[in-house]
């Protein structure tokens, strides 16, 4: 997608951003997912975090939920899909600190960030 909002969050020096999302549910519809949070980690030169909504719209639409999580290009923890709980959880730890000097070398060294 061009023009991701992500960009202009990371060139302001965020150090995590957060993406909430209404993804409806689609076969194969994970990988894709999973290959935008970890590329918006890269890219963005941040750690990435992506919320799915659960739940469904009157039995027509089916939100499968699910979070990822990203850092470095690498994806750090993937949280459950389809659950009927009231919320569900994933964490990972990351480096702030890591993610921040990485920013700072690609600053100083003139390459410019795939935005």
């Amino acid at each position: 997608m061009a023009n991701r909002p992500g960009a202009a969050l990371a060139l302001h020096g965020m150090d995590v951003v957060f993406n909430p999302s209404a993804s409806h549910f689609a076969f194969g519809k994970l990988e894709v997912r999973k290959r935008f949070v970890r590329e918006g980690s890269r890219a963005f030169g941040v750690n990435y975090v992506y919320a799915n909504l659960p739940g469904n719209e009157a039995g027509r639409v089916i939100y499968d939920g699910g979070a990822l999580i990203a850092t470095g290009g690498k994806l750090v923890a993937t949280g459950p899909r389809f659950s009927f709980a009231d919320f569900q959880l994933a964490s990972a730890v990351v480096d702030v600190e890591a993610t921040r000097m990485s920013q700072a070398r690609s600053q100083t060294s003139g390459h410019d960030r795939k935005i």
